[in-house]
C-alpha cells in the first residue's frame, strides 16, 4: 500500500480537481486541423523550481524565494515564445499556473479535463510518474499512459560533502556515518540518502525536516551538517558556483542517466548498488532527471497530432534563434525527444514490481 503522504497528496488532487469539470472531448482524428491557440498549464506556482518535495504534504509549497536556477513557469514561457513557430499555423501559445500538491493537480487536469487535440499540454515535473509507480487508483493508472513531447534539458542530482568533512568519497560514508541535510520526508535528498543506505551500504545520519535547499545550504556552510543529496548540477552551478569552483564541496554520488564529466570520479548511484535489486530502484530514481522538465500531452492524444508536437519540439532545439532565447533565459538545453522520453518511462513500468514497491517505500518514509 502506498504512503500516508502519497494518500494526502492525492486527496488535495481529488479536492482541488473536482472544480475543473467534465473532461472534454475525446482524441481527435488525424485529419484535424492544428488548433490555433495552445496553453501550457504550469503545475507549480511562478518561481518555483525542482526545490522542492516529491512527496508533497497538503497545503505546502516550496520555497517560493527567487533564485539563479530556472523555474517552471520560465520554461514554459520559453516554449510559450518558440515552440508555435515550428507547428502547423504557428499557434499561439499562452501559459497557465495551476499549482498544487506538487504538480498533481495540473497532472490530472491534463489526463482527465484537457481536450486531447494538442490544444493544452503540460509541464508538471516528475511527481505524476512517482505517484504511477504503484497504481492504485483510476487517476494514477490514467499517469501512467501520459503522451510526453519531449524534456528542455536533462538533469544530474548530485550527494556532496562540504570541504570541512571527512568524506571525501562514497566509499568514505561507507566507515563514516556523516550527517546529511534533507527537506524531509518524501524529498528527493531523503529518498537518494536512503537508497545508498540501504542498498550501497553507506552510513549517513539523516538530519531531516528543512524547509528548502536555501536552508540546507546555510547548515553546510555552517558546520551543522556536513552533506546533502538531491541538488542538481544546474542548481549549484546557478546557486553556488564557488563552491565548485574554489573545492568547496566533494561530488560522492549522482543520480541520472544524462552524460556527466567532471574533474574527479563521481560514483554512479546504480554501480554502488550491492544487488540487483538495488540497482533496479537507483535506475527509477534515475529517470526523474529525465523528467523534472518534461512537456507533457493527455493520453488520448492521436499519434498523428503526437507526432507533429514532438518533431516541432525537436526543431525548435536545432534552431539557432531559439537556442539563443534559451541562452539569455539561462536555460541550459539539452533535449531530450519524447520519443526516448516514452521509452525511459515504458523501461521503469517493466521493472519487477518489487522495485517500484522499494521506491514507494523511500519516498513515503517518515
Amino acid at each position: 500500500m502506498a504512503g500516508r503522504a502519497k494518500t494526502k497528496a492525492m486527496n488535495v488532487v481529488l479536492a482541488v480537481a473536482a472544480l475543473s469539470g467534465p473532461a472534454a472531448a475525446q482524441s481527435e482524428t488525424n485529419a484535424a486541423p492544428f488548433p490555433t491557440e495552445i496553453t501550457i498549464i504550469v503545475g507549480f506556482a511562478p518561481g518555483q523550481g525542482i526545490d522542492q518535495p516529491i512527496r508533497p504534504e497538503p497545503g505546502s509549497l516550496a520555497s517560493l524565494r527567487l533564485s539563479p536556477e530556472a523555474s517552471y513557469f520560465q520554461s514554459a514561457r520559453f516554449l510559450s515564445l518558440n515552440l508555435g513557430r515550428f507547428l502547423p499555423g504557428s499557434p499561439k501559445i499562452q501559459v497557465r499556473n495551476m499549482p498544487g500538491a506538487g504538480g498533481l493537480v495540473a497532472a490530472r487536469h491534463l489526463v482527465e479535463a484537457a481536450p486531447a487535440d494538442g490544444s493544452v499540454l503540460g509541464l508538471a515535473g516528475a511527481n505524476p510518474f512517482f505517484a504511477s509507480l504503484n497504481p492504485e487508483t483510476d487517476l494514477e493508472r490514467a499517469f501512467r499512459k501520459i503522451a510526453y513531447v519531449g524534456a528542455r534539458t536533462r538533469e544530474t542530482f548530485l550527494c556532496f560533502a562540504w570541504h570541512k568533512s571527512i568524506l571525501r568519497q562514497l566509499d568514505d560514508a561507507r566507515v563514516y556515518a556523516g550527517f546529511a541535510g534533507t527537506l524531509g520526508a518524501g524529498s528527493r535528498g531523503q529518498a537518494h540518502l536512503m537508497a545508498l543506505n540501504e542498498f550501497a551500504g553507506t552510513q549517513f545520519r539523516i538530519v531531516a525536516g528543512y524547509s528548502n535547499t536555501f536552508d540546507v545550504s546555510r547548515s553546510l556552510e555552517n558546520g551543522e551538517i556536513e552533506a546533502a543529496c538531491g541538488y542538481t548540477m544546474n542548481l549549484l552551478q546557478a546557486r553556488h558556483g564557488d563552491w565548485l569552483r574554489d573545492g568547496k564541496i566533494a561530488l560522492l554520488a549522482r543520480f541520472g542517466l544524462a552524460p556527466f564529466a567532471w574533474k574527479t570520479r563521481v560514483a554512479a548511484a546504480g554501480d554502488e548498488a550491492r544487488d540487483e535489486l538495488g540497482r533496479q530502484v537507483m535506475s527509477v530514481l534515475d529517470s526523474e532527471g529525465d523528467l523534472v522538465w518534461a512537456l507533457a500531452a493527455p493520453p488520448a492524444i492521436s499519434p498523428n497530432r503526437l507526432a507533429q508536437l514532438r518533431q516541432a519540439f525537436d526543431a525548435m532545439f536545432i534552431d539557432s534563434d531559439a537556442n539563443a532565447a534559451a541562452y539569455r533565459e539561462g536555460l541550459v538545453t539539452e533535449p531530450l525527444s519524447g520519443v526516448d522520453l516514452q521509452a525511459e518511462v515504458a523501461r521503469v513500468y517493466a521493472l519487477p514490481s518489487e522495485a517500484l514497491r522499494q521506491v514507494q517505500i523511500l519516498l513515503d518514509a517518515k
